[in-house]
């Protein structure tokens, strides 16, 4: 219940507490200021809705505090974070308030980045690569964003929020022939050799592969449903995001393939594993020693073994899959992801080339249509 009084000074004060019994008062020298005032603070206690004005003048390394033990995020995207933080985003921002921070300053941080944000062995400054830039800037407001959200919210608006940033360079998607790749899988050993392929026609992740467990395959109906994934820290009994949980198809000669690497073993465990050993998932290290030699033996120019997953998801668009069932396929979170892939789609520029042919039929090249009159 608010409380009112006059004041010495001929003011009205009013008083109402907030949750946990913390007094908040709000002085003018009229009583209807401050009993609308009061009315409306207790209307936001009786909705959950009250905020502390002075909550968002807690800093930012102090909310860091609290919103780096909250949340709950894959090891390996927590490593990436943490590096930002602490090279980019705490020593610039650290001490300063939440509510302080408006949208043209965090633009200029950004554009402090990619000046001069990074250090050299030699102790200079260098520009940071716009895709560095990117990720300190989305763990920034990432954080920020978490501000917004609490209840009541700490800060009422996420500055970070159409700040604008370096374009990142186009990338380009390198993917194998089907002669490439074959000559590939003559130089691999087993295991390496039906985990590769299995990535070149499912487009299963490194992790995702190296998870993959004998009960998570639908042997008579030729499916596999991603359940594991191998960590930094081990192996994880959830894929790395809502969308990665799905079933593929899997071809029959691979099916038989990893029914072979299972033979005299747990039909339910690891169905990649290193040859000899106690039952362990593959190494990254050592694949990827395989694979440099393997891609050398082969005459093939080096690639990433990521490029197996590239090279599935181009297959699917080369033999006319539909975009949405690629996208499921690869367990992409946006149809823009996977959207990259759709210039290798045959039938992409059919109606635009049959409007062409169209237009231009019996009329031969195009400068044979044009007049005298144009030329001159």
């Amino acid at each position: 219940m608010a409380s009112y009084r006059k004041l010495p000074s001929g003011k009205w004060q009013a008083s109402v507490r907030g949750p946990g019994g913390k007094r908040h008062t709000k002085t003018d020298r009229l009583k209807s200021v401050v009993k609308v005032w009061a009315e409306d603070k207790e209307a936001e206690l009786r909705r959950g809705e009250w905020r502390d004005p002075r909550i968002g003048r807690i800093t930012v390394g102090e909310w860091h505090d609290r919103w780096w033990e909250a949340r709950v995020v894959a090891d390996t995207t927590a490593e990436r974070d943490r590096k930002n933080l602490d090279r980019y985003v705490l020593p610039h921002w650290g001490h300063w308030p939440l509510d302080s921070i408006t949208r043209m300053e965090v633009e200029g941080w950004v554009k402090l980045l990619s000046k001069e944000g990074g250090r050299a062995r030699d102790g200079t400054k260098k520009p940071l690569g716009a895709p560095t830039v990117h990720l300190a800037y989305r763990v920034f407001s990432a954080m920020l964003r978490a501000a917004t959200e609490e209840k009541p919210p700490v800060i009422l608006n996420n500055p970070c929020h159409g700040v604008r940033l370096p374009a990142l360079p186009a990338k380009k998607r390198r993917y194998f022939t089907d002669d490439e790749q074959e000559r590939i899988l003559q130089h691999l050993a087993e295991p390496y050799r039906t985990l590769v392929e299995l990535a070149q026609w499912s487009g299963l992740r490194w992790e995702e592969l190296a998870g993959l467990h004998g009960s998570d395959v639908d042997w008579f109906r030729e499916l596999i449903e991603v359940r594991w994934v191998l960590t930094p820290k081990g192996l994880r009994p959830y894929p790395k995001s809502d969308d990665s949980e799905r079933v593929i198809p899997v071809p029959g000669h691979i099916m038989q393939a990893m029914a072979v690497l299972l033979e005299g073993r747990d039909r339910g465990g690891l169905v990649f594993r290193p040859r000899t050993g106690p039952e362990r998932p593959v190494h990254y290290q050592t694949f990827y020693w395989h694979w440099r030699r393997a891609l050398e033996a082969a005459g093939v120019p080096y690639a990433r073994p990521h490029t197996n997953r590239h090279t599935a998801a181009s297959r699917l668009v080369q033999m006319g899959v539909p975009i949405i069932q690629v996208q499921h396929i690869l367990g992409h979170d946006s149809i823009k992801t996977t959207e990259q892939y759709s210039h290798h789609d045959p039938s992409a520029h059919a109606d635009i080339k049959r409007a062409w042919s169209e237009r231009l039929r019996g009329r031969g090249r195009m400068g044979d249509a044009r007049s005298s009159g144009e030329r001159g």
